[in-house]
């Protein structure tokens, strides 16, 4: 039974490291996209941290640490995640006003 849920979970955690590999171009235009929006500066400390996750992630695959890369890959789109949150309850807030 724990050889199964342990095969899983490598299966599983492979696909997000392939994912968040593959997500660090999205994640910048994400940025760009939040930072774009006038009610920005309301989420700046969340976009000014995914900016600086995907600054380490580049710094750390330069560097050869594509395992902590991919780690920083991950803040990075947590932290897009947060802001994106934040934004669209700031939006649904101004519609019940």
């Amino acid at each position: 039974m724990k050889r199964s849920v342990l095969g899983g979970g490598l299966i599983l955690g492979g696909i997000l490291l392939e994912f968040a590999a593959a997500a660090s171009p999205s994640t910048a235009t994400a940025i760009a996209a939040l930072s774009a929006d006038p009610n920005s500066k309301l989420a700046v400390d969340l976009i000014a941290k995914a900016q600086f996750a995907m600054l380490r992630a580049d710094r750390m695959r330069h560097a050869g640490d594509e395992t902590h890369a991919v780690i920083a890959d991950q803040v990075a789109l947590r932290w897009v995640a947060a802001a994106t949150e934040l934004m669209l309850t700031i939006a649904a807030e101004a519609r019940v006003r």
